[in-house]
């Protein structure tokens, strides 16, 4: 198992979407696409050991 992280930011509002596709794909959803105040839409996922970050802003 690796241990590491990616960020990635959505573009055309389409967390919700790459969030559910993750998961489809076998990712573990660490967090839901949540309201993060003032900062914009966060999601969280770990696939393979690896943590990625969605962001929507």
């Amino acid at each position: 198992m690796r241990n590491g992280s990616f960020a990635c930011i959505v573009r055309g509002g389409d967390i919700e979407n790459a969030d559910k596709a993750a998961g489809a794909a076998g990712a573990v959803i660490a967090s839901p696409p949540t309201w993060r105040g003032g900062t914009g839409i966060w999601a969280i996922f770990i696939r393979d050991g690896i943590q990625h970050g969605l962001w929507e802003g």
